[in-house]
């Protein structure tokens, strides 16, 4: 001890500083040693990740750069002919100008149908939420070929409901093989998606907002205007993202409902792979269906940079 304190600052650091230098490097080759097994845990899903989405997207990109020699023949030469076909052939134009529209109007009639709803799960009472969710939910528990085969039924001329859709039916086939139909039927299937999402918006807005606009002199609706619905506006262009994405390269319900007499990009691309055997041109509307919702994409994150609490 006597010894101890004889030494001089300077000797007790040089005589201790091998010791705590010792000690980092034990604990942080410790941390080094952990990291590998930190990621073990991802290993099977990013196995998973790659063979079931990668590997398949680059050989559908492969493809689509091929030429097709006839049913099921592939050669390897490298062409961009499939994509100039389906850019300037009116055909293929007139399918993919369809399959914008439908998803676009999809999407837009889930916001104004799926709002209320929405809006009504978050601010209603107890009982009224379950009711409304059980409603809501219930859909996703049934196939979407039994909603569509539900719909054509309701879609027949001789339905009754046909009288409340007025000019909107034709006379020969009611609602099925038109855009109205597609877009009821469309609208079905996806408005949960809608919903669940607005939902999340909606019950995380602060109500005193809404009480300070109205005891400020403001009315209700000019409170939702200029209160509630700029709040929550990125909820409906994160909606809308969901359910253009979904609707865009939806296959069943345009298949039942348009038949061959309304053809979109989705059921174009099975019936070019499937029943042709055209996979080069297949391939190609593909990776256009998957352009296309990347610069949806694109757009919603540049919109959404310049509205409140859009992120």
């Amino acid at each position: 001890m006597a010894s101890d304190r004889t030494l001089s600052p300077e000797t007790r650091e040089r005589t201790t500083a091998p010791a705590l230098s010792g000690g980092e490097r034990g604990r942080s080759g410790g941390r080094r040693r952990s990291r590998p097994r930190a990621w073990l845990p991802l290993l099977p899903v990013t196995a998973l990740y790659l063979v079931q989405f990668v590997l398949p997207l680059a050989v559908v990109a492969v493809t689509a750069f091929q030429t097709s020699a006839g049913p099921g023949v592939i050669t390897s030469d490298l062409t961009l002919g499939n994509f100039r076909k389906v850019l300037t052939d009116p055909f293929y134009l007139e399918m993919l100008g369809r399959s914008f529209v439908l998803a676009l109007g999809t999407a837009v009639l889930t916001v104004l149908l799926g709002y209320p709803i929405a809006w009504a799960l978050a601010r209603g009472r107890s009982w009224m939420r379950t009711v409304i969710l059980v409603v809501v939910m219930t859909p996703l528990m049934t196939s979407s070929v039994v909603r569509s085969f539900g719909w054509m039924v309701l879609f027949d001329p001789e339905s009754p409901i046909l009288r409340f859709f007025g000019p909107l039916a034709d006379e020969r086939t009611g609602l099925m093989y038109t855009m109205p139909g597609l877009l009821i039927a469309m609208a079905h299937v996806l408005l949960p998606f809608m919903v669940l999402t607005l939902y999340g918006i909606i019950d995380r807005l602060d109500p005193t907002l809404e009480h300070a606009s109205l005891n400020m002199g403001a009315g209700r609706v000019e409170t939702f205007l200029r209160v509630t619905f700029p709040l929550t506006l990125g909820g409906v262009f994160a909606g809308m993202l969901l359910v253009f994405a979904t609707a865009i390269s939806t296959f069943v319900t345009p298949k039942l409902i348009g038949g061959t007499q309304y053809r979109v990009l989705a059921t174009e691309i099975y019936e070019q792979s499937v029943q042709l055997l055209n996979w080069p041109l297949a391939s190609a509307m593909a990776l256009l269906l998957l352009l296309i919702a990347a610069l949806t994409n694109f757009v919603y994150a540049s919109l959404t940079r310049r509205i409140p609490g859009g992120g």
